[in-house]
């Protein structure tokens, strides 16, 4: 949540202008939404993975 929210304090300090931040490229300003998502991704990969493998050794286990 606080990358958000520093996300959004860089887009408003690019907008506004008077600052260094002014000075720096979108992609910068916005990596921290990216960097968000990213992570969301990731969790959501290794959660699916873990629930994939907890089923698939259930599924092993009744056939024993």
């Amino acid at each position: 949540m606080w990358l958000v929210l520093a996300g959004i304090i860089l887009c408003g300090l690019k907008i506004a202008g008077p600052t260094i931040v002014a000075t720096w490229p979108w992609w910068l300003v916005t990596l921290p939404f990216w960097i968000s998502i990213a992570t969301v991704i990731v969790f959501a990969l290794l959660g699916g993975g873990l629930l994939a493998a907890l089923l698939g050794l259930a599924s092993w286990l009744e056939r024993k």
